[in-house]
């Protein structure tokens, strides 16, 4: 995939994938015996994880999106935090979720404030992603923030720490 000037602007470096010859997807490029986490966590008989992207940019979605889905994880999105709760209403709850805090309907602050009120979802990491990181600092129940633009690496990275933590 190469990524657009658009989605350049929310995504530290372009990330270019060939397209695969099976599927027509793009996929990433990597050694033959090089498998992506998810397979990995996938062939140790787990589920495939689950994540759930919130993020009004439709540009920010596409891109996080292709890129976990290209590493093997299930990704559901959502435009805002009331969208998101009515995804997770309906289940299963995903193992992780990257928030947008800049959103309308319902931003990621009054959707941080819902998911700390309930049990179930209170349980879920969530990580933020934000061009206004720095007024996310040391926010309760978040796990780790990201400021966009986004690196692709560090974000893979991110994900792959907290879906492999015994305790997510």
């Amino acid at each position: 995939m190469l990524v657009t000037a658009q989605m350049a602007a929310h995504i530290e470096r372009p990330i270019e994938h060939p397209r695969s010859l099976k599927t027509g997807r793009e996929q990433p490029d990597r050694p033959e015996d090089e498998s992506t986490a998810a397979e990995r966590e996938g062939a140790r008989g787990a589920a495939v994880a689950s994540i759930l992207l919130v993020d009004d940019n439709e540009e920010i979605r596409s891109a996080v999106s292709e890129l976990l889905e290209d590493e093997g994880y299930r990704v559901a999105t959502a435009v805002n935090g009331k969208e998101a709760l009515d995804v997770l209403k309906r289940g299963p709850l995903p193992r992780l979720i990257l928030l947008d805090l800049m959103m309308p309907v319902m931003d990621g602050w009054q959707f941080l404030a819902v998911r700390r009120a309930d049990p179930a979802l209170s349980r879920i990491p969530v990580v933020i992603l934000s061009a206004f990181a720095h007024s996310a600092d040391r926010v309760a129940g978040v796990t780790a923030i990201l400021s966009k633009p986004l690196d692709p690496d560090l974000l893979l990275k991110l994900v792959r720490s907290q879906l492999t933590d015994p305790d997510a």
